[in-house]
């Protein structure tokens, strides 16, 4: 985020949940922060924005242009401008309990079949049939329980297309003519080499069932661990790491060029 303020001008006093670096571009802003072992950091009624009531600096610096100002999440911080200025905002935000919960519990709720439902076959007469009693609730737990929501491995393959397209301005998109077997062995014996997609993620893990998974923007792949590791951490694949992986693991790359996540570039481009 890039901001503007004339002099003077400022947000007011608040708190982030994210890590951020304070890049000042232009002019001067003054950056009070509370960096206290516990804060106070309650809100002010009175207006829309979540402006601390209390504020107590601890620290004051001046930025400068090329200055920068790193904040870690939960830091009280209060930025105004010294005279009219630019201050580039780099944040890095971490997934929240209910993102998490809300993308997994839909994630769930696409994948449970129309026969998964709420059941009470062994019910009997109650004393009172608007009582919502501890029989009503385990019947409801019962129901949960088929969507296997402690299953090890749906919540790491969930995770795994998750975290590879969590916050993604722009993902790859296929190639409109991906290069053949042959093509691409050919550009790699050559000298070229596949350069991944700058917006391309990828991640890798060891499932519980003994097999490893590759994701890559949201996709899953199956493969052994060595080939998951090289291609989860291969920025660029030459020859000889395409000679290193496994037959199934150069079938996964050739996927993964079709997606878009690799282009093979010719040994001379720049």
């Amino acid at each position: 985020m890039v901001s503007f303020a004339a002099t003077g001008g400022s947000v007011g006093a608040h708190v982030d949940q994210y890590d951020v670096f304070l890049l000042q571009a232009r002019g001067h802003r003054r950056w009070r922060i509370d960096a206290s072992p516990n804060p106070p950091l309650d809100f002010r009624p009175d207006v829309e924005l979540k402006l601390l009531q209390r504020f107590t600096p601890t620290h004051d610096w001046v930025l400068a242009p090329g200055d920068m100002l790193y904040l870690p999440p939960g830091v009280p911080h209060h930025g105004i401008a010294e005279d009219p200025c630019l201050t580039f905002s780099v944040g890095m935000r971490a997934p929240g309990a209910g993102e998490l919960l809300a993308d997994y519990a839909d994630s769930l709720a696409a994948e449970a079949p129309d026969t998964l439902r709420y059941a009470d076959p062994d019910i009997t007469p109650v004393a009172d049939p608007n009582e919502i009693d501890a029989a009503a609730l385990g019947r409801v737990e019962a129901a949960l329980r088929q969507l296997r929501m402690d299953d090890p491995d749906r919540l790491g393959d969930w995770f795994g297309g998750f975290i590879t397209t969590y916050r993604s301005a722009v993902l790859p998109t296929a190639a409109e003519a991906a290069p053949s077997v042959e093509a691409l062995e050919r550009g790699l014996a050559a000298g070229g080499g596949l350069l991944r997609h700058p917006w391309s993620r990828m991640a890798w893990r060891r499932g519980a069932d003994g097999h490893a998974r590759l994701y890559a923007g949201g996709g899953m792949h199956l493969l052994d661990a060595g080939d998951a590791r090289r291609l989860a951490a291969a920025e660029r694949i030459d020859a000889g790491a395409y000679t290193a992986l496994s037959e199934p693991g150069r079938a996964v790359l050739l996927a993964l060029v079709g997606a878009g996540h690799y282009r093979l570039e010719p040994e001379d481009a720049e």
